[in-house]
């Protein structure tokens, strides 16, 4: 991701643009055959080019100038210094000097950089994409470990009725699954060029020469334009990006939660000479997992600026560029950032399924409360009276630290008798309501939404 939003890398799409642009008007007739060829031949962009670019802005002030500068030095250098001959003799292309003069003729700043950065774009989406696969893969394969892993789910921060781990697991990827379509639906977003001039009217070149240059680029054409694109695109876009970094958070901060010294169902990779503590030698900190919920909060920052940015005056202000430069790399960086490490944390993720089962044991049975609620109603017991018995059941079952079952069988209560309770506590359906397998008998239907049926063992 770096190397994508270098300057040599993005002047190297400048040089694709101009060169396709080339390409399309030597087809059609409008420049010398073998033109773009020749340029193709003498121009080149590498490390010392591109700082060569940068110290020519420098001193003029405009970057794609200074670009054009430079490319056209070299066509020149080219043109008197290939091996004492001079270049039409070498390449037997034509004459050198009209090359300069048809390069970057009749177009804007813009109409280079416009689609430069549409092929940035591209190149950055296709690394945040392999991101997005992996952590997909990794939380497809803790789904299918820990299908039928039964554990307390939460609510609140309270114990609430049993979940399995890796039903979560799935509520995760479906979450990154919506988020990856998002991102490629505002990819195409972005996936657009223009070429129609100073302020969009194709004041030098016909729309053919847009579309053409459009298809030699795979770029889809904006339907209007001014100097530059409507900038909610790209907003839009990174936007997107703030979408997936929140996701992303969300599962953090729930295996943050779950890594927790009193609940401790599950912890992050921890090396064998890491430290977690200077003070403290016992700690095992989940520092990856909170930098996974704390960076989320830039991504989202850029994603504010660049909506900021869509107010240009006009046809053309340059008060988005400067955001842009810092914003869009940045928002990438991170983003891909994120993903690698989320990566990391779910492939080595450490899931102890004995502490959910511990867990489970010590709510004594309070998941329960709901369904002996709806038995007590079935035989009789009015809606209040059953929701405020089961409350006084369950707060004492708290308060001693004994199952549920048993406070519901013995407490005395004047509402709701011994023979009713009696009764009920025979059934299979008192039972099943205290056994968290019960709980989660429905959970293959996630599994098959996701394509993975069968057994545990087969998928």
């Amino acid at each position: 991701m770096a190397r994508v939003w270098t300057d040599e890398n993005k002047f190297a799409k400048w040089l694709e643009v101009e060169l396709a642009v080339l390409k399309v008007r030597e087809r059609r007739g409008e420049i010398p055959p073998g033109t773009a060829e020749g340029i193709a031949k003498t121009t080149f962009i590498d490390s010392y080019v591109a700082e060569a670019i940068n110290n020519r802005e420098k001193e003029i002030g405009h970057d794609l100038n200074a670009f054009v500068e430079i490319m056209r030095s070299q066509m020149i250098h080219a043109a008197t210094a290939h091996d004492g001959q001079s270049i039409e003799n070498t390449l037997a292309l034509g004459h050198p000097q009209k090359w300069d003069h048809e390069f970057h003729a009749g177009m804007t700043s813009y109409d280079t950089e416009e689609p430069a950065m549409a092929l940035l774009f591209r190149e950055a989406d296709e690394v945040i994409d392999g991101g997005i696969e992996r952590v997909l893969e990794a939380l497809k394969a803790l789904a299918v470990e820990h299908r039928g892993t039964v554990m307390i789910g939460r609510t609140h921060g309270q114990w609430a009725q049993p979940v399995t781990f890796g039903k979560k697991c799935l509520d995760w990827y479906e979450m990154v699954e919506r988020a990856r379509d998002r991102l490629k639906a505002s990819a195409e977003e972005v996936a657009v060029m223009k070429l129609s001039g100073a302020v969009g009217m194709y004041g030098t070149f016909g729309p053919e020469i847009e579309e053409d240059v459009a298809t030699e680029l795979d770029l889809k054409i904006a339907d209007v334009a001014t100097q530059i694109l409507p900038l909610d695109r790209r907003a839009q876009h990174i936007a997107s990006l703030a979408e997936l970094a929140a996701v992303i958070e969300k599962i953090a901060r729930d295996l943050w939660l779950l890594s927790q010294s009193e609940i401790g169902e599950v912890r992050e990779p921890f090396g064998k000479k890491q430290k977690g503590s200077s003070a403290m030698p016992h700690k095992k900190n989940p520092i990856t997992l909170e930098k996974l919920y704390g960076l989320p909060r830039l991504v989202r920052a850029y994603a504010h600026v660049m909506l900021e940015s869509v107010a240009t005056a006009n046809e053309r202000d340059i008060s988005h560029s400067s955001v842009e430069r810092i914003a869009v790399p940045d928002a990438y960086g991170l983003t891909d950032h994120l993903l690698r490490q989320l990566g990391r944390v779910l492939e080595g993720l450490e899931t102890f399924p004995e502490r959910m089962a511990e867990n489970l044991r010590a709510t004594n049975e309070s998941y329960a409360t709901q369904p002996l609620r709806e038995l007590l109603g079935a035989r009789g017991v009015p809606g209040e009276t059953a929701y405020r018995f089961m409350q006084k059941c369950a707060f004492l079952s708290a308060e001693k630290r004994i199952p549920l079952s048993d406070v519901f069988l013995k407490i005395d209560d004047d509402e709701v008798s011994f023979d009713l309770r009696r009764e009920i506590g025979e059934s299979d359906a008192f039972e099943r309501s205290l056994d968290p397998k019960w709980w989660v008998r429905h959970e293959d239907v996630y599994y098959t939404r996701f394509g993975l049926n069968g057994s545990k063992k087969e998928d």
